[in-house]
C-alpha cells in the first residue's frame, strides 16, 4: 500500500533482425559465407597494436539502420547501434548440402543495442 516508483533511468533500446539465406549457386553460396564473417567480424573490437597496451582496444563497428519500403520510412528512427550479438544457424531444416559442399540454408540472426538511451527530446523532434 506505500509503494513508491523511483526512475532508475531509461534503458538501451535492443533490435534483433533475422535472415534466412538460400543460396542457388557456388558464387550465392560464398556471398552468403562472406555476409555471415563480415557480421562476426564487426561485432568485436579491434586490438591497437600501436600501442604498448596489450588491452588496449578500439571500439567495435558502429551501425547505421533505416527501415523503408516504397520510399517511406516504415518503423521509428533507431539510433547509430553496436551489433551485440550474432547467431547463425546452419541447415536447420535438414542436412543438405550443395554438391560443392556449402550448405543449402543459412539463418542468420543479428542484435543491435543502440549506442545511447533516448530522451524525449530524440522522440519530439523525430530527426535522432
Amino acid at each position: 500500500p506505500n509503494k513508491r516508483a523511483s526512475l532508475v533511468g531509461p534503458n538501451l533500446r535492443t533490435f534483433r533482425f533475422s535472415f534466412k539465406m538460400i543460396p542457388t549457386s557456388q558464387e550465392e553460396a560464398e556471398m552468403v559465407k562472406s555476409i555471415v564473417k563480415y557480421f562476426r567480424e564487426e561485432m568485436y573490437p579491434e586490438q591497437i597494436t600501436e600501442l604498448a597496451l596489450s588491452s588496449a582496444m578500439r571500439y567495435p563497428s558502429k551501425f547505421l539502420i533505416k527501415m523503408w519500403y516504397g520510399g517511406y520510412r516504415v518503423a521509428h528512427i533507431i539510433l547509430p547501434c553496436f551489433l551485440s550479438d550474432v547467431n547463425v544457424v546452419y541447415n536447420q531444416s535438414g542436412m543438405g548440402f550443395h554438391s560443392d559442399g556449402n550448405f543449402q540454408e543459412t539463418d542468420i540472426s543479428l542484435a543491435f543495442t543502440e549506442e545511447r538511451t533516448l530522451t524525449k527530446r530524440d522522440v519530439a523532434l523525430d530527426n535522432y
